[in-house]
């Protein structure tokens, strides 16, 4: 029986190796050769022999292995970008249990304390942007382009900074951060969050939004990752309103920095009064961006009616102070002009 009992371990062990496969020889023998020597003595040394056997076997075969599981945390392929409610790729990799309405949740107040919020997963955004997927609490509202709270500890201090929501409100399963690593805490981001992980998040907060209950255009204007807030204001203004003419101007030093860039792409195709231009500063680009810096001309070519638009800024001081000289040259009035 307890040679019957190895035979099914090494079926359920699932072994093919030649090596694993010898095993089985030494206990056909003690199968064998105590019995041919059937003294009470013999009797009782072949069945403790077997039993140690059989425990030596059970510990050298190994266990199946599990299936192989793709590294959650790897740089994201062309088209690759994780769903959002505005872009079904079908190259997307779909978060389990992700309900979407056209609407979201009903709202409750801002939370006072930090909580626990599991990340779902990790992607690379570009060379130094990652975007971290958290699970949405159930009720948790927020308007796009408000921001999270993030508490970490570093060296034992508890850390606190903010960050901008990237997705849009439309997406009730999970929420997204998109982190640039610049300072200790987004580096303690960068390096620890896993699927998995629990950041404590507290908010939202913030009264730089999407100018909703508004038909005239609205033109948003990014530099670095100053295009996390308003990626969630133009990914929810595109579900919200359709038709709305929607203009994303983003500047980045080099090609490599471009965040979402095939995303944003075939949201311009695909919606027909949405425009994205990329602007490079630095270094050679596709066919079809623009080189330099945004410029009034350049946003003269690109927004269209820009007298009547509403201008939605965000990226380094230096580049918002010659956004809002720009804008008043072409004849925006300042309260048109909306930045953070």
């Amino acid at each position: 029986m307890i040679h019957v009992a190895l035979l099914l371990l090494c079926r359920h062990r699932n072994v093919h190796q030649l090596g694993d496969i010898w095993l089985l020889l030494p206990s056909v023998a003690f199968a064998g050769v105590p019995w041919m020597l059937s003294t009470p003595p013999w009797l009782a040394t072949g069945l403790v022999t077997h039993l140690a056997w059989f425990v030596a076997c059970e510990r050298l075969l190994l266990q199946p292995a599990p299936a192989a599981t793709a590294n959650p945390v790897q740089p994201r392929p062309a088209g690759a970008r994780p769903p959002s409610a505005v872009r079904p790729l079908p190259a997307t990799r779909p978060a389990p249990g992700v309900s979407r309405a056209a609407e979201p949740a009903t709202a409750r107040t801002a939370s006072t304390d930090f909580h626990p919020a599991p990340v779902l997963a990790v992607f690379v955004e570009t060379d130094d942007i990652k975007t971290f997927r958290l699970s949405r609490p159930e009720g948790f509202a927020f308007k796009p382009g408000q921001f999270l709270m993030v508490r970490v500890q570093v060296d034992g201090r508890p850390l606190v900074r903010c960050y901008s929501i990237s997705s849009p409100p439309e997406i009730t399963g999970y929420l997204e951060i998109s982190v640039k690593r610049l300072g200790i805490v987004s580096s303690t981001l960068h390096a620890t969050l896993r699927p998995g992980s629990m950041l404590a998040i507290k908010g939202p907060a913030g009264e730089f939004i999407y100018p909703a209950g508004d038909d005239r255009p609205v033109v948003f204007i990014a530099g670095g990752v100053g295009i996390t807030p308003l990626a969630s204001m133009f990914r929810h203004g595109l579900l919200a309103d359709p038709t709305r003419p929607m203009t994303f101007l983003y500047s980045v030093r080099d090609e490599r920095q471009i965040a979402y860039r095939r995303e944003f792409a075939w949201l311009a195709e695909r919606f027909p009064h949405a425009r994205v231009a990329f602007v490079v500063s630095d270094g050679p680009h596709e066919i079809g961006h623009f080189s330099g810096h945004i410029t009034d001309d350049l946003i003269r070519e690109t927004a269209g009616d820009v007298v009547n638009s509403i201008f939605m800024l965000c990226g380094p001081p230096p580049m918002m102070d010659a956004m809002k000289q720009a804008l008043l040259a072409l004849g925006v009035g300042e309260k048109k002009v909306r930045y953070e």
